[in-house]
């Protein structure tokens, strides 16, 4: 049985004459002995299809000898690369996003002369980077 959340979204991404094959599809699809939970492998596989059934029928489930946990990582890079995002319900997901949008405008604004911001793509002076 899929959470609510997953059954909500179903329904918001999907056409309502696709509801029930897609459903059926992530039932069978998260069943078994999985090696992550299989919610989050239900979410990621939504996240990643888009709404396209094509994709999640043709793309992503024929790829039965990929560990789930590369679906998993998969979807949590093209969330933004936020580690197991997708253990979440989406409205917690969500309710994360907007958090961590208003911390890092909240740090920008704190920091009045840009100039002392740190540009992490640079080494530090002295840090020997060749190799």
């Amino acid at each position: 049985m899929l959470a609510p959340d997953i059954i909500k979204r179903i329904h918001s991404d999907f056409p309502l004459e696709l509801v029930a094959e897609v459903t059926k599809i992530l039932e069978t699809a998260v069943s078994g002995g999985l090696n992550v939970g299989s919610d989050q492998l239900a979410r990621s596989l939504l996240y990643l299809c888009k709404g396209n059934i094509d994709v999640l029928k043709n793309e992503l489930l024929p790829q039965k000898n990929i560990d789930p946990r590369n679906i998993v990582m998969w979807a949590d890079i093209d969330a933004g690369g936020h580690d197991h995002c997708f253990g979440l319900t989406f409205d917690e997901i969500i309710k994360f996003e907007k958090g961590l949008h208003i911390y890092w405008n909240d740090l920008v604004r704190e920091e009045e002369d840009s100039s002392k911001l740190i540009d992490w793509s640079i080494p530090p002076k002295g840090m020997n980077t060749s190799q």
